[in-house]
């Protein structure tokens, strides 16, 4: 393996990845705890005529779809949600829907928050749709939807569905994994972990470069660690991210990367 292409990687939840030239090794820090009684408070929400329902994350449509069966009212929930157009923030959220027998109708070109919104904007404006936005999602979704929808005259509303909560003793696992095994890069898939390693953490070894998830995960670096070494990918997805980690490794080029 060369030197420089030791890769940690902070997400949610750890599934085995698999990049050649790569050496990834994966950790939890947060997990996500549902909350209980928002498909009742989404079914209400649909009530009031939405002109569209936006998805920024895969796990809201099966937690939403969990606590419906809970309540006796999964089948109400699918048969409101047919008749909403949805929009997607990308191909993994999209899949989520068509899973469950719905068509999202708008899925931007690149998979982030920013660009969902201002596809929406558009979408609107297109189709002269009226009503807010209905945005089933995490507790610790950031306002760019609500701030560009605002700035359009769309109105807006959030559901809360699932949050996520630092898992005990998950920093301490990292500061250990840090200081014993030389890793160059630590990858930080959201802006919590981001902000929870940051904050956090004693300090960020010097040698060690930061390659973020998306423009909204950059920007709490931005914010926590301003002179940090940092890549971030022009497609906000993992894939696209260690794709540009490994010709980072294959060049040895370990220079301020973000765009």
């Amino acid at each position: 393996m060369e030197d420089g292409c030791r890769v940690l990687l902070l997400r949610p939840e750890c599934t085995s990845v698999h990049v050649r030239g790569l050496e990834v090794e994966c950790m939890s820090i947060t997990m996500t705890v549902p909350r209980p009684g928002s498909s009742v408070e989404v079914l209400e929400g649909l009530e009031e005529g939405p002109g569209m329902v936006a998805f920024t994350s895969p796990r809201s449509l099966p937690y939403l779809v969990e606590d419906a069966r809970g309540h006796g009212k999964l089948d109400e929930l699918l048969e409101r949600l047919s008749r909403v157009p949805l929009a997607a923030v990308g191909p993994q959220t999209a899949q989520s829907a068509k899973e469950l027998g719905l068509e999202p109708a708008l899925v931007p070109p690149r998979f982030d928050t920013l660009s969902l919104a201002r596809a929406i904007g558009d979408y609107y404006r297109e189709q002269g749709l009226d009503g807010l936005v209905l945005h089933p999602a995490s507790a610790q979704s950031l306002p760019h939807l609500a701030e560009v929808l605002g700035s359009n005259g769309i109105g807006y509303r959030r559901v809360v569905v699932y949050e996520h909560v630092e898992r005990p003793g998950s920093l301490e696992r990292v500061t250990e994994a840090l200081e014993g095994k030389g890793y160059q890069w630590i990858v930080l898939t959201s802006p919590l972990i981001a902000r929870l390693f940051l904050e956090k953490m004693s300090k960020t070894p010097g040698l060690v470069s930061l390659a973020v998830l998306g423009p909204s995960t950059l920007g709490v670096v931005e914010a926590l660690a301003p002179n940090a070494r940092k890549l971030m990918a022009p497609r906000a997805t993992l894939g696209a991210l260690l794709g540009e980690l490994k010709k980072q490794c294959t060049r040895g080029d370990n220079r301020d990367g973000a765009s």
